[in-house]
């Protein structure tokens, strides 16, 4: 392409749609980046709900074994003991769960596996002996273990640290969700100011693409007035010469 061949009207298109379009692409580059980071808040809050709901699946499987536990205790039916073993497994199933889960928080595996994982285990083991209690020795007896054992501490306790890891996760859950609304705001707000960038530019390279025209138009215009001009003084010349040699030729010949 010869490039001195391109007229100050095109220049002035082709820089206008160019800038315009970069700066499309750049909103279109931004756009991407902002999903991706969108889609990464988006796992993490999935990844934090996760962790919270099977915290309050411990919670319920837990209360679950006490009350079927203390159910068996108290009536000696053995289908108590089948609703006690579904919440056993319940809780262990969440406790799997978890340790999956948190495996991205050093602070939550440590009470995960510090604190919590050996009062469930205190807590099982507690409960198989006082359901083998009731069974050999009767309700008296199991009563009596659990008094002297005092499991209501021990559940207490376990729920004190579940609560704990429940409110650091909803901690980083609205922190999560905070960052999400923000980046979602930003990702707003680059498209709307990007677009608005581009449609200036494109009125102005509209504008001055007009005036171009206008300007040609009145060149134009003029250039076709002048040669309009120039013919008919070359005509008006070209009959004062014709005259001129008439004249010429008549005077000639009377001499």
């Amino acid at each position: 392409m010869n490039f001195r061949s391109i007229s100050s009207l095109e220049w002035k298109t082709l820089i206008g749609f160019a800038v315009a379009l970069t700066i499309l692409a750049g909103i279109g580059v931004m756009s991407i980046l902002f999903l991706q980071q969108n889609r990464s808040d988006d796992r993490l809050v999935a990844h934090t709900h996760f962790v919270v709901d099977n915290l309050q699946a411990c919670l319920l499987a837990d209360r679950e074994m006490e009350t079927n536990a203390r159910a068996f205790v108290l009536t000696g039916q053995d289908s108590y003991l089948k609703l006690y073993a579904d919440g056993v497994d319940n809780l262990k199933g969440s406790l799997q769960a978890l340790g999956r889960g948190m495996s991205d928080s050093a602070e939550q595996q440590r009470r995960l596996n510090n604190q919590l994982l050996p009062l469930i285990d205190q807590r099982l083991r507690l409960a198989s002996y006082v359901i083998e209690t009731r069974r050999r020795a009767g309700e008296q007896a199991a009563i009596a273990v659990l008094f002297q054992n005092d499991v209501l501490s021990l559940l207490l306790e376990i729920r004190h640290v579940i609560a704990e890891m429940q409110a650091e996760e909803r901690g980083q859950l609205k922190i999560q969700t905070t960052a999400h609304a923000e980046s979602s705001r930003h990702l707003q707000t680059i498209i709307q100011v990007g677009s608005a960038v581009a449609i200036a530019f494109l009125a102005l390279a509209s504008i001055l693409i007009h005036r171009d025209l206008r300007a040609r138009e009145r060149a134009e215009q003029e250039l076709r007035e002048s040669k309009s001009r120039l013919q008919r003084q070359s005509e008006a010349l070209l009959t004062a010469n014709k005259e001129l040699e008439a004249f010429s030729y008549s005077v000639s010949h009377d001499l």
